[in-house]
């Protein structure tokens, strides 16, 4: 029965946590304005939705190139969510409920890809509702940002 029991939480728990990216999604591009100075904020890619076109286009032309691997475009295509702005600055996202170091360490790295595939400034993001002040330290230690997005 106690297994059963965990299973169930645990089903529950990632339902919780994929309604809680949906939302996020939503949230995090109307947020990149006031939080991230992006201006214009699009949605590049998200996870949950169709890529922009020249999000695609600018991954392809990258990946012909060279100028990114086929596991970097794999990687990056992970991420949940990209915004990009009219002025050349975007932002990768990871969004988590739980966040810690590996979400921060996923930011980081696949923004570097894709300031590596398009040249264009990206700003590392970590999305949590009610962010501890350590994450917000140890994020901004390392170049990334964390955005307070309600659950």
């Amino acid at each position: 029965m106690q297994t059963r029991t965990n299973r169930v939480e645990g089903r529950l728990g990632n339902i919780e946590g994929i309604l809680y990216e949906m939302n996020a999604v939503r949230i995090a591009v109307q947020l990149a304005s006031l939080e991230l100075g992006i201006e214009g904020p699009r949605l590049a890619y998200s996870k949950f939705d169709t890529a922009h076109p020249n999000f695609n286009q600018a991954l392809q032309s990258a990946l012909r190139s060279g100028l990114i691997s086929r596991e970097q475009f794999r990687d990056l295509i992970r991420a949940d969510l990209i915004v990009y702005g009219q002025n050349g600055r975007h932002a990768v996202v990871e969004v988590s409920h739980g966040p810690n170091e590996d979400d921060i360490s996923r930011a980081i790295r696949r923004a570097e890809i894709l300031h590596t595939a398009t040249g264009d400034e990206v700003t590392p993001v970590v999305a949590t509702p009610d962010p501890h002040p350590a994450l917000i330290q140890q994020a901004e230690g390392r170049g990334a940002q964390v955005l307070d997005v309600p659950a």
